[in-house]
């Protein structure tokens, strides 16, 4: 299931990269043209979601959901997904609003997927 939710997010036109993370920043699907960088790749952006939050939340601003950063060539956006973060590189000429859609409706597929994981494993 992670694995079809991952590619489905990579033919979204425009998206370069698109991967599953755990929290901790490991490498749990990928999709793309990401090459023997996915894995950087994949534990910075955790770790930049990590510390966003901690900001947002030093600043009184709650939890942060998602991040966009938008750079010269590309951009980079990343969302928690429960207890995994999905992390996309899209071009700069993507819809960044497809994009995020895109996410937000892999992000609650892979919720409920891990909700079941665990539901199931406690038993």
């Amino acid at each position: 299931m992670i694995r079809e939710a991952v590619d489905e997010l990579g033919r979204v036109e425009g998206v370069r990269l698109a991967l599953v993370v755990s929290l901790d920043g490991l490498l749990v699907s990928s999709s793309g043209r990401g090459g023997d960088r996915e894995e950087i790749v994949a534990a910075m952006s955790a770790a930049i979601l990590g510390t966003v939050n901690r900001v947002a939340l030093s600043a009184g601003l709650g939890h942060v959901s998602d991040v966009l950063i938008s750079a010269t060539d590309a951009s980079l956006q990343v969302m928690k997904a429960g207890d995994a973060v999905i992390v996309v590189v899209a071009d700069r000429t993507a819809n960044v609003g497809l994009v995020r859609l895109a996410m937000r409706r892999t992000a609650v597929r892979l919720r409920q997927f891990l909700a079941k994981e665990i539901a199931w494993s406690r038993h």
